[in-house]
């Protein structure tokens, strides 16, 4: 799904969905709400045409992690796993060493 269409389809929902490349994370803090947050998200997939697979879906985890991201309950919070990693890689001080 492109991006543009992505941020189109649910800017009005930020609160409760964010869709990345192919993933679609729907999260909220009660059970109740989850389910309601996923038949909004079906039925705006629906009016588009969009429809996901059953075998690739997954629900009811209590948390997950994504890219750089730890979903949960409560909220989407960033972690520094990239930040990290990046601050490890040693870099050549001149490329004369590369010949």
């Amino acid at each position: 799904m492109p991006k543009v269409l992505r941020n189109r389809l649910f800017q009005d929902y930020k609160s409760f969905v964010r869709a990345y490349i192919d993933d679609i994370i729907i999260f909220s803090k009660t059970p109740e709400k989850y389910l309601r947050y996923i038949a909004i998200v079906l039925e705006i997939l629906d009016k588009v045409y969009i429809y996901i697979s059953v075998l690739k879906s997954f629900a009811g985890y209590p948390i997950v992690r994504l890219l750089s991201y730890i979903v949960n309950g409560k909220r989407v919070v960033k972690t520094n796993n990239r930040i990290t990693i990046f601050k490890k890689i040693k870099f050549l001080a001149t490329l004369d060493i590369l010949e």
